[in-house]
Order: C-alpha cells, then structure tokens, then sequence
C-alpha cells in the first residue's frame, strides 16, 4: 500500500477529504483491492470515471469492470 500512499491521485484524494489516519488506510485498502481486480492504477481509472462521466449507468466502463 507504500505505493499507492504516494500515488499524486491518491494523495490529492485523501487531502480533499481530509481523511482521518484511519479513513485513509481504508480508503487506500478498498483502492488496492479495487486496482488489483480491475487491473488499472489509479491514473487510469481517474481517466475511466472521467470519460463515464455524464453517460447513462448501463453505458459506463467502469462497471464493466465489475459485471464482466
């Protein structure tokens, strides 16, 4: 999770948050977890969610990610 703490993405995340000690690290689990099944790193999945942005739920990539 080292590398993911010192993600530029991730880190801006947390601090616009203001995510407690706690809240970060399972922000930063869930965002492990979720990188490792999806397969993308944080840059890429910023770029997924942005591109998704304002298309109708059954149209957006991400959740391709999740239902196959």
């Amino acid at each position: 999770m080292d590398k993911l703490g010192k993600d530029r993405i991730i880190i801006e995340l947390l601090d616009n948050n203001n995510a407690t000690h706690h809240t970060a690290r399972s922000y930063l689990q869930s965002i492990k977890q979720y990188t490792e099944f999806t397969g993308l790193n944080p840059e890429e999945l910023l770029a997924a969610a942005e591109a998704d942005a304002g298309l109708p739920p059954r149209q957006r990539k991400l959740k391709s990610f999740i239902i196959g």
